[in-house]
């Protein structure tokens, strides 16, 4: 496209005609693969502008920006398109992009299930269509448009998804999809707060599929289908499990599904008869007899499937490795994204990848892994082993380290070795490549803690969207939660946080020396440790003037923080000291980077008066401090709660903690929990009435049930509080309650009338259950359940 005809498209105005042509669109200068036929959007956000970047990126060879003001910088040759608002222009292209094809597109949205209804579509037909789909969850504002440029000549269908978090952004994204067929997936609290009502969101949803010819939901999801039949009429098609009334009927005998749709029947074996996972694939089945192919066709791919995280997700490896599985499916677009990721893990520096056969991606093979080799080449990939016999033939195309196997069985025959390295595995899904990170992964038993990226990610926006110019410092420290401090807070450098803080120095010398380079504060270091500071550039948290004078004795350089105290009465200078604190530092040169103090009781309303108490007493210490050293260090004072309930103290930075993990305890905040403690039922056992469990007989069969021993216990983080029906877990999608008391390494739960089976996977907590019910069973609070996860429990990471 010429310029001056981008220019027309994105209702902007030429600054410089540009000569080069674009091939891809980009956003965060960090993703750039081909810097040379891109096309960047420079956005001003609250947090970040990316106009701060445009050099860097004009050194990179980018030749083509949309910004939204002026640049002052020379770049010849260059073109550049000023628009008011980039993110606007970018959707204004997508629009423009999404009319030049008219095969059929699907557009998903709801609560929940939209990422996995996706997935499992584009699997199931990958044999009858080119499909082209939205990268992971790209379903935002800015993930549609994105999404949308994925569209290409050599795609003949494409499946996009939606989501919503307030009202008036539906419109938007139904604009820019303009669906043939539409899924409705189902209606549930998540982002309740952007809307007046459950209602009002379920039209909101609605408004996505305006355009279609036919849009798909659940008969049993009453308030979902009375709105789309009351809008859509008989372009709404519901599919139930034996209601009558709907469309489309299934029946289910076993794992036996029949089918009937418009007279015809088929019957097919599936691998899923309850929970969520049997309403995703019957959605996607419903698409399948709409887009006329029939069931029967589709059913080797359907075997295929398996109750597995449509994720890619981050785990311990063996020998000091690290594994991020994406095993589930291959393409070049998901290829980019898992690379882009895998950018982001500082904590090994060697980087191998186990690629399969990429299939049905429309080009020659000798197109398609020259690109592939020069995404390799961009992203540092020291190692690939291939796996597949396309990839086998195309060998020479690759100019890095490389090993190949014909089939998967061959690969875990002849497995090399891997040591020391962070191991991207990439495959479709025939493959079956988890295989062989199950080979590969640390070995735990089958209890978990998964923590989601995503949602991390949600948290730390939905805080630094109630900043302005002021800093922010995440808290990683206690295994940032819980969670795991190197990966989380690898993840917060990478979305470029100001500050991590830690308790213990070990906590920051353990940060450093995994590829962590950002600002360290250390709030409560011993002593003894001093000397290590300025080693690994930690800066430590300073609150006494016997420690400050231990401090200078050292000849350490490092920036320190003083504490101040203002009625925590835990650590810091009390206000008769502050004279000889400034004494000190200015005979000693010492250079402060912050003074701070911490509000006892930030969340309680009630105690809003010793709130304010403390921040005066503290603003008369900082004051006071300023004058003496004759500049001004970073002030801050509040913690997460503080951060949403005391902005007009978010002072120069401020400290984010539990909030960032899912637990606001302003109680204002629309926070995501961002961990999911889960593991798999060992065995089933069915007792008669009287029949007692587990230690001192504390459990008793008032009548005949079910029960499911659990492989976690209170050696695992799951108190001996939460037994004796004081939680509920979640099997199947339902509540099944503990019986008897917890062990130290099992639990029994009442699994009656729940059709579960040996392995099935089981919630501890997550979004259901969610910790705060734990925590209120066990007379605590959230941050002590978090903690408390053993270190045998296995870590995972995960981008939903």
């Amino acid at each position: 496209m010429e310029f001056e005809a981008l220019s027309r498209v994105v209702s902007g105005k030429v600054l410089q005609p540009g000569t080069g042509t674009f091939q891809f669109v980009a956003t965060d200068s960090r993703t750039i693969q081909h810097p040379e036929s891109t096309l960047f959007f420079a956005h001003s956000g609250p947090n970040h502008d990316g106009h701060e970047y445009l050099q860097e990126l004009y050194d990179s060879g980018v030749r083509s920006f949309i910004v939204e003001r002026p640049v002052e910088l020379n770049f010849p040759e260059v073109g550049i398109i000023l628009v008011d608002e980039s993110l606007k222009a970018l959707q204004q292209l997508a629009a423009y992009h999404r009319q030049q094809y008219q095969y059929q597109v699907i557009g998903v949205t709801g609560s929940n299930g939209k990422t996995i209804v996706k997935e499992w579509l584009a699997m199931l037909l990958e044999t009858h269509y080119q499909v082209v789909k939205s990268p992971k969850s790209y379903n935002s504002q800015l993930g549609v448009p994105l999404s949308i440029m994925e569209m290409a000549e050599r795609h003949d269908l494409a499946i996009l998804e939606a989501g919503i978090s307030m009202a008036g952004e539906m419109e938007t994204l139904a604009a820019l999809i303009q669906p043939d067929i539409g899924i409705f997936t189902n209606i549930g609290p998540a982002h309740d707060s952007g809307f007046t009502d459950r209602q009002s969101k379920i039209q909101e949803k609605s408004l996505l599929f305006s355009s279609c010819k036919w849009i798909i939901c659940r008969y049993e999801h009453t308030a979902v289908r009375e709105k789309l039949k009351s809008q859509y009429a008989d372009r709404a098609i519901s599919w139930s499990l034996g209601k009558q009334g709907a469309e489309l009927h299934f029946k289910l005998t076993g794992n036996l599904l029949s089918c009937n749709w418009k007279g015809r029947v088929n019957t097919i074996r599936i691998p899923f008869t309850d929970g969520p996972q049997l309403e995703n694939l019957l959605h996607v089945l419903a698409a399948c007899l709409l887009l006329e192919v029939s069931l029967s066709e589709v059913e080797m791919a359907i075997s295929r499937l398996r109750n597995i995280e449509m994720r890619l997700a981050l785990k311990k490896g063996a020998n000091d490795c690290y594994l991020l599985d994406d095993s589930y499916n291959n393409d070049l677009s998901g290829l980019n994204v898992a690379l882009n990721i895998l950018d982001q893990q500082r904590q090994k520096a060697n980087k191998t990848l186990i690629l399969s056969d990429i299939q049905q991606s429309g080009l020659s093979d000798e197109a398609l892994y020259h690109q592939v080799n020069d995404l390799l080449e961009k992203h540092g990939v020291n190692r690939l082993i291939g796996v597949g016999p396309r990839i086998s033939e195309s060998q020479s195309f690759f100019k890095i380290h490389k090993t190949f196997f014909a089939s998967t069985k061959e690969l875990i025959n002849e497995l090399p070795a891997f040591q020391n390295e962070i191991v991207l595995v990439k495959g479709a899904r025939n493959f079956g490549l988890e295989r062989v990170v199950s080979i590969l992964e640390e070995k735990h038993h089958g209890t978990s803690l998964t923590i989601h990226f995503e949602k991390v990610l949600h948290n730390l926006n939905a805080y630094r969207n109630l900043l302005s110019e002021t800093k922010l410092m995440v808290m990683v420290k206690a295994h940032a939660y819980g969670g795991g401090s190197y990966e989380l807070a690898n993840f917060l450098q990478y979305h470029q946080v100001d500050y991590l803080g830690v308790a213990y120095v070990n906590e920051g010398v353990d940060l450093r020396k995994n590829g962590l380079e950002i600002p360290i504060m250390v709030m409560n270091p011993e002593w003894e440790s001093l000397p290590m500071f300025g080693t690994y550039q930690l800066e430590p948290e300073i609150y006494s003037l016997e420690m400050l004078r231990y401090f200078v004795s050292l000849g350490i350089t490092v920036p320190i923080h003083l504490k101040i105290e203002t009625g925590m009465n835990r650590l810091g200078f009390e206000q008769a000291e502050l004279a000889s604190l400034i004494a000190l530092l200015l005979e000693n040169k010492v250079k402060v980077q912050s003074i701070f103090t911490h509000l006892a009781a930030a969340e309680d309303p009630s105690e809003d008066d010793f709130s304010r108490e403390q921040l005066q007493i503290f603003n008369a210490a900082y004051e006071q401090i300023v004058e003496g050293l004759g500049y001004e260090p970073i002030k801050h004072a509040l913690n997460s709660a503080g951060i949403a309930r005391w902005p007009e103290f978010h002072f120069d930075m401020v400290r984010l903690g539990i909030g960032l993990y899912g637990i606001d305890p302003s109680e204002t905040l629309e926070v995501l929990p961002v961990s999911t403690f889960k593991t798999q039922i060992s065995q089933i056992k069915h007792l008669m009435q009287g029949a007692t469990i587990g230690y001192g007989r504390m459990g008793i069969a008032e009548s005949d049930m079910t029960i499911a021993t659990l492989p976690v216990g209170y050696a695992d983080g799951y108190r001996r509080s939460f037994g004796r029906g004081g939680v509920t877990v979640l099997v199947k999608d339902r509540e099944a309650p503990t019986i008897g008391n917890i062990c130290m390494d099992m639990t029994m739960i009442d699994v009656t009338g729940i059709p579960a089976q040996q392995g099935d996977d089981v919630i501890l907590f997550g979004e259901r259950p969610h910790i705060t019910a734990l925590a209120k069973c066990a007379d605590t609070i959230p941050y002590e359940i978090l903690t408390s996860i053993s270190p045998r429990v296995k870590r995972e990471y995960s981008w939903d």
